[in-house]
Order: structure tokens, then C-alpha cells, then sequence
């Protein structure tokens, strides 16, 4: 019998602790539905602000097919598996874009830089994805771009060791002269 008032008691206290995490959902929902209900003018019209988020979303998916159109897009012979993944990935760069790494570097960004944003990472994100692609099953790339770093690296060490050093002797030899 006391197993039945154990498990009774238990049962109570879930009933309560759930009843208190809807309590806080629901208020966590008005929070949010009040923010995104807040009006902001753009084009000499009042709108809320979930607008401009849903017209961010729907541009960052346009710029993402309208890189299908793009020369390089085009001529490219891609499975259709192939090219929905490609697409997907420009879209949640375009997501990306315009909700994480746009708000990094400015503080208050208007609602036309964030739908924009979210438009040209779209765009720029498929034909990234799509490059990067090309450049991992292409051995040939693959190569030829490891040559060029690895040239334009050790140049550049060389070149900046030897640029101070010069310095390191001019300092060296002006300290004598006085």
C-alpha cells in the first residue's frame, strides 16, 4: 500500500512541475509574441517586425535558386540530389548570414541590410558550396591549390624574415653610429 502512496506522490509532483514549465512557456511565448509584434517603419509603412524576418527567410531561399541561373550553376553537371543539397546549404548560409554573422559586426542593423544580407549570402553560400564541391573531388584543383598556398606561404615568411632581419641590422648599425 505504500508503494501506492509513493507513486501518488510522485505523480503529484510531476503534475506540478509541469504545470509550472507550461506556466513559463506560456509566458515566454507572450514575451516573444510581443517583441515580434513590435512595429518598425520601412517604406513609409508601420509593420512588425516578424515581417521583415519571414521576407529575410523567403530572400535568403530566392538568392539560393537564383545562383542556379549563374553561368558556373548552369554548365555544371549535377545530380539533382546534388543540386538540392547545394541549395540547402546556400539557404542556411543565407540564414546565417543574416542572423548570426551580420548582427556580429553591426551593433543596430537596419531591416533592409538584414534582408539584403540574408539575399546575397543566399546567393554567394550556393556557389561557396559549390565550389568548395568541385575543389574536393578535383584532385588535379586539389593540388594545384596546395602548390599555390605553400608557394604563397613560404614566400611570404621569407620574404617578412628577411624584411626583419634588414631592419633588425639597420637598428643594429644605426646603434653603432652614435
Amino acid at each position: 500500500m505504500s508503494h501506492k502512496v509513493a507513486t501518488a506522490k510522485i505523480a503529484l509532483a510531476n503534475i506540478v512541475g509541469n504545470g509550472a514549465n507550461v506556466a513559463a512557456v506560456g509566458a515566454g511565448g507572450e514575451v516573444f509574441a510581443r517583441e515580434l509584434g513590435q512595429t518598425h517603419l520601412f517604406l513609409y509603412l508601420n509593420l512588425p517586425i516578424w515581417v521583415f524576418f519571414i521576407l529575410t527567410v523567403v530572400l535568403a531561399a530566392i538568392g539560393s535558386v537564383a545562383s542556379l541561373y549563374v553561368d558556373v550553376m548552369k554548365e555544371a553537371r549535377l545530380s539533382y540530389t546534388q543540386k538540392f543539397m547545394n541549395l540547402v546549404m546556400g539557404f542556411l548560409a543565407g540564414l546565417i548570414g543574416a542572423f548570426i554573422i551580420l548582427p556580429t559586426f553591426v551593433s543596430s542593423p537596419t531591416m533592409a541590410m538584414l534582408m539584403f544580407t540574408g539575399l546575397c549570402s543566399g546567393f554567394a553560400g550556393t556557389l561557396l558550396i559549390f565550389n568548395l564541391g568541385e575543389a574536393i573531388r578535383s584532385t588535379e584543383l586539389w593540388d594545384g591549390l596546395r602548390k599555390i598556398f605553400t608557394t604563397f606561404t613560404l614566400n611570404g615568411i621569407k620574404t617578412m624574415a628577411m624584411s626583419r632581419l634588414r631592419l633588425l641590422a639597420a637598428w643594429i648599425l644605426k646603434e653603432d653610429d652614435k
